[in-house]
């Protein structure tokens, strides 16, 4: 399997080692997702369109819209 750690030559050593870094990559990713419904309904709440915030935050919407 090619993983970012692979590719720059920093694979873990062992099974013990890679699944730390797995069980860290998805604490991560859940984190980051948490963060990102807590922020899309606080612009609801606020009663701003997501397609608005993202085009005045210049995310990827703002190429599309």
């Amino acid at each position: 399997m090619t993983t970012v750690y692979s590719v720059a030559g920093k694979e873990p050593l062992t099974a013990a080692s890679r699944a730390a870094e797995v069980a860290e990559m998805e604490a991560e990713l859940i984190q980051g997702m948490r963060a990102l419904i807590v922020g899309a309904l606080a612009l609801l709440d606020e009663g701003i369109p997501l397609e608005r915030a993202a085009v005045a935050g210049g995310g990827v919407a703002a190429g599309c819209a």
